[in-house]
């Protein structure tokens, strides 16, 4: 899939989300609503992201309503984000895994 070529400044990342699917499952905190929560593609990292561990290509956990849409060339571009480092909820899937699962259950 070829996205824009745009590069984060910062701290930030730019994301490819989309909302989970029914049949994926993440531990979620109390005081969260698995309704807000999105899946994100790393696509950038910024220069300045220190505690952020992940790679390009890795799935990321976010919170709904987190991070900046962005308009480019006077379009928005939809299911892209720039978001701030600080606001990754969590790594679900690796890029250099072989095979990404996402069916994590919560902890008794």
């Amino acid at each position: 899939m070829n996205h824009p070529a745009i590069h984060p400044l910062g701290r930030r990342l730019f994301l490819h989300v989309r909302k989970p699917e029914k049949e994926e499952k993440i531990f979620i905190p109390d005081g969260f609503m698995q309704d807000s929560i999105l899946h994100g593609e790393v696509i950038a990292i910024g220069s300045k992201c220190e505690d952020f561990q992940g790679n390009i290509g890795d799935t990321v956990a976010i919170n709904d309503y987190t991070g900046n849409t962005i308009k480019f060339q006077g379009e928005e571009l939809k299911n892209y984000l720039l978001i701030d480092e600080r606001n990754i909820l969590g790594i679900l899937c690796q890029s250099n895994m072989k095979q990404c699962e996402i069916n994590l259950s919560k902890v008794e």
